[in-house]
C-alpha cells in the first residue's frame, strides 16, 4: 500500500502525513451509531483517505465512499501445520497393522508346522516335538536375518527355507522403513477443514479481529447460524485481538502452539507469513479456505472529498490494478509467502529414551523369561 500511496501522491502531485486511529482499529459501527478506528476518523472527517484496504460492506458504504476496486479477497483460517502427536509405548508394531502381524504369526506357524511334519516322514529318528522345537528357533533366526543352523540339505528343505527367506526379506526391509518413518518424522495431523469443524473443535480457540468487516458480518448473523455460534465462542474465551495485532508474533506464536486458530483475510495471512519466515526463517501454518467471506477491497475515502480528486485517484488506481502493478507488488511483498507453508528444515524428531520404552521391556521380558527356564532347566521341569 506504500507503493500505491507513493504512486498516487507524485503523480497528482499532493502532500500527505500519515496517522494511526488511537484505538488502532480499522472501522466499525458502535451501539451509539457511530464509527471508530479508520472509517470513524473518515466520518468525522479527521482524514480523507484511509489506504487498508478496506473491504466494502453496505454499512462502511454509508458513512464512506470507495475508490476503484483494488481486488477480491476472502476469508480463510490459519492454524498449525503439525500436530503434537506423541508415540505410544509399542509404537514400533504400528509399523504393520494387525493383519500383516497376525497373517506373519500364522505363516510362521504353517512352516514351522511343514518342516517338522516333513522331517518325520523324511525318516529322521528325531520325535516331532524337537523337530518342531528346531523349526521355530531355525524359522524365527531367519526372520531376524541370523539364516538357519544347521543349512537345509535336502531339496524341499531348501526351497521351504528360500521361500521363507524371500518372504522375511521383503518384511524386514519394508519394517525398517516404516520404523524410520514413524520414529523420525513428525506427523503432519489437519485438525480442522472448515468453519464448521472450528465452532465444533473445542480445543482450538477461534480468533477474529475486533471491529473488522468479518467482526460486523457475524454480529448480524441470526441466532444458531454458523456464525452466530461462532461469535458466542469467540466471546465466552476472548477471542478478539486487534485488528493490527492479528499480524502480529504473539498471535502468530499462539497459532502455531496449535491451541488457536485465526480467521483472517488472505491478504493479511500472507503478508502475515511472508513476514515471519523472513524474520525467523521458520513456520509451520496450515491455510483452510472454506470460501468463509468473500468481498471488494478498496482504499476508502471521506464522503463529500472534491469530486475532480476522487475522479483522479480513481484513473490511477483502476491504471494500477489493471496493469497487473498491484498484483506485482504483492507478489513482492509475499515472497517468502510459499516457503512458510513448507515443513521447516528441522522437522525431523529427535530420537529419545522414550522411543525406546516398549523395546527395552521386551528385552527385559525376554532376559526374565529366559532366566525362568534356566531354573526350570536345573530343577528338571524342563
Amino acid at each position: 500500500m506504500a507503493n500505491l500511496l507513493d504512486i498516487l501522491s507524485t503523480s497528482l502531485s499532493f502532500e500527505y502525513k500519515v496517522f494511526i486511529p488511537p484505538d488502532r482499529k480499522w472501522g466499525r459501527n458502535m451501539p451509539n451509531g457511530s464509527w471508530n478506528g479508520m472509517i470513524g476518523m473518515l466520518e468525522r472527517k479527521e482524514v480523507d483517505v484511509a489506504l487498508g484496504p478496506f473491504s466494502i460492506t453496505f454499512g462502511r458504504n454509508k458513512v464512506v465512499s470507495f475508490s476503484y476496486p483494488l481486488m477480491i479477497d476472502s476469508y480463510a483460517i490459519l492454524t498449525n501445520h503439525f500436530s503434537d502427536d506423541k508415540l505410544a509405548l509399542f509404537s514400533f508394531f504400528l509399523s504393520f497393522d494387525w493383519q500383516v502381524w497376525a497373517t506373519l504369526v500364522l505363516t510362521l506357524v504353517l512352516v514351522m508346522l511343514t518342516d517338522a511334519v516333513l522331517n518325520v516322514y523324511d525318516g529322521h529318528h528325531k520325535s516331532f516335538t524337537v523337530h518342531l522345537r528346531n523349526s521355530l528357533w531355525n524359522f524365527v533366526r531367519a526372520m531376524l536375518l541370523q539364516g538357519t543352523s544347521p543349512s537345509p540339505v535336502r531339496l524341499w528343505s531348501k526351497f521351504l527355507h528360500s521361500s521363507w527367506w524371500l518372504a522375511v526379506l521383503v518384511l524386514i526391509t519394508a519394517f525398517g522403513g516404516q520404523l524410520s518413518a514413524l520414529l523420525l518424522l513428525k506427523k503432519s495431523t489437519v485438525l480442522i477443514n472448515s468453519l464448521e469443524d472450528l465452532v465444533e473443535a473445542r480445543d482450538i480457540t477461534p480468533l477474529i479481529g475486533q471491529g473488522s468487516s468479518f467482526h460486523e458480518l457475524i454480529q448480524s448473523s441470526s441466532e444458531g447460524s454458523l456464525h452466530e455460534k461462532l461469535l458466542r465462542r469467540v466471546q465466552n474465551e476472548n477471542g478478539f485481538v486487534l485488528v493490527s495485532d492479528t499480524t502480529s508474533d504473539f498471535v502468530l506464536d499462539l497459532i502455531e502452539k496449535g491451541k488457536h486458530a485465526l480467521l483472517m483475510s488472505t491478504f493479511n495471512i500472507q503478508y502475515a507469513l511472508s513476514r515471519r519466515v523472513a524474520a525467523t526463517g521458520r513456520c509451520n501454518f496450515n491455510i483452510i479456505e472454506d470460501s468463509i467471506y468473500s468481498k471488494p477491497y478498496a482504499v476508502a475515502l471521506r464522503k463529500g472529498l472534491n469530486r475532480t480528486v476522487v475522479r483522479k485517484l480513481n484513473e490511477k488506481i483502476s491504471f494500477v490494478v489493471d496493469n497487473g502493478l498491484f498484483q506485482k507488488w504483492n507478489k513482492e511483498m509475499f515472497r517468502n509467502y510459499n516457503n512458510c507453508l513448507m515443513p521447516a528444515g528441522d522437522y525431523v524428531n529427535q530420537l529419545k529414551i522414550q522411543n525406546f520404552t516398549g523395546v527395552i521391556i521386551l528385552l527385559l521380558a525376554g532376559f526374565l523369561l529366559s532366566t525362568l527356564v534356566f531354573v526350570s532347566e536345573k530343577l528338571g521341569y524342563c
